[in-house]
């Protein structure tokens, strides 16, 4: 998905990863993907929203991933 937004293919790779992380909620990995391509198009807002969810996991090892 990430790819694909890099090759300007925003909205198909934002599509994949939403279908994704509707069937695994719990994906962190995917979570965070989402939020990095949210931030590298300039969607702060949304980026944010999905960031914070991995902050409020708990997970320290995404948390720490956001930070570096």
């Amino acid at each position: 998905a990430f790819n694909k937004t890099k090759m300007g293919f925003f909205n198909k790779g934002e599509e994949l990863l939403l279908e994704l992380i509707d069937k695994n909620k719990k994906n962190e990995n995917l979570i965070l993907a989402l939020a990095d391509i949210y931030r590298f198009e300039q969607r702060y807002e949304e980026a944010i929203k999905y960031y914070t969810k991995i902050i409020n996991s708990g997970n320290s090892y995404f948390v720490i991933k956001i930070i570096f």
